[in-house]
């Protein structure tokens, strides 16, 4: 098995990490810029990754989806999604507690064709 990644933020590092804690193989391919939506690939991550030919997050996600034997697509409506991101903010929460760190938690919105996301 092999945790296929593009290296972005959120799930694909949560994946990524966890695939390095347990000793599961790890690659896949990141934008030729070496960007996601916050700004470069953490190095730790990018070093395991191939460059695309092509800028931007289209190329990147086909060329890791052609590669891919199975993909896991996770559904979910509105309450169940608002339970995730609630139980999301809770545990960062607790982490940043429990450990004494200082921490920021951030929730970003948006809207899409007039529809809130």
């Amino acid at each position: 098995m092999i945790i296929l990644t593009g290296g972005q933020t959120g799930v694909d590092r949560g994946a990524w990490r966890a695939a390095r804690d347990l000793g599961i193989d790890r690659g896949g391919y990141m934008p030729s810029d070496s960007r996601d939506e916050d700004g470069p690939v953490p190095l730790e991550i990018a070093r395991e990754l191939k460059r695309c030919r092509r800028p931007g997050y289209p190329a990147r996600t086909g060329m890791n989806v052609s590669r891919a034997t199975g993909v896991l697509v996770v559904v979910a409506n509105r309450e169940q999604i608002q339970q995730i991101v609630l139980n999301l903010m809770l545990n960062a929460e607790h982490v940043l507690r429990e450990t004494g760190q200082r921490g920021e938690i951030c929730v970003r919105t948006g809207e899409t064709d007039d529809q809130a996301l």
